[in-house]
């Protein structure tokens, strides 16, 4: 015990006079070497989060793709977009969702989700969904398409002006052969 009382005592007389003439350095007191940090370096340092890519469109007024920060929730990107346009759907995105790699983001019109909503109801009394014209909530009721594939599909049409076969949906990043498959007796043009 007076041996431990000692070994402190002469640490600390060390670290005070260490002080007075030099650059502080850092004295660990164990026999463990798993406790004993690494010296701080530049690979060790953390880095500064992730960078990513996401396109917004639609009801916005500057769309494109821009590069943000893992993290960055959709509110952010649309502030980096200059807001919402005046025809924009306010509510038919949630803006507190996080963005992810590659997302496309679609800011529908007032306009679009009012039609949207107008086709929903025929669409599905007719049993087939139109790639075309179904909106982001109808497109998310066939197997395999999510939001993201859904406000893809809705991008695709609104740069490219629509489909001309069911083929044609697997131009859309994202929907390959597989998801086609399950949903190609699903939908129509």
């Amino acid at each position: 015990m007076t041996v431990l009382a000692a070994v402190l005592i002469l640490g600390v007389v060390y670290l005070l006079d260490k002080g007075k003439n030099g650059p502080e350095e850092r004295v660990v007191l164990s026999d463990s070497p798993d406790l004993i940090p690494a010296p701080e370096t530049e690979e060790l340092r953390p880095e500064e989060s992730a960078r990513i890519c996401v396109f917004i469109t639609g009801c916005v007024v500057s769309p494109g793709v821009y590069t943000v920060s893992e993290g960055t929730r959709i509110y952010e990107v649309l502030e980096l977009a200059g807001g919402f346009s005046e025809d924009a759907e306010r509510n038919a995105v949630n803006l507190a969702e996080t963005v992810r790699d590659g997302e496309a983001i679609l800011i529908p019109s007032v306009s679009d989700m009012e039609t949207a909503a107008q086709l929903s109801s025929v669409s599905l009394a007719g049993g087939l969904v139109n790639i075309n014209t179904a909106g982001l909530e109808e497109l998310m009721t066939l197997p395999g398409i999510g939001k993201a594939k859904a406000e893809a599909v809705i991008a695709y049409r609104t740069d490219h002006g629509g489909f001309t076969s069911v083929e044609g949906l697997m131009e859309v990043t994202g929907i390959g052969e597989g998801i086609f498959s399950r949903i190609r007796d699903k939908i129509k043009v």
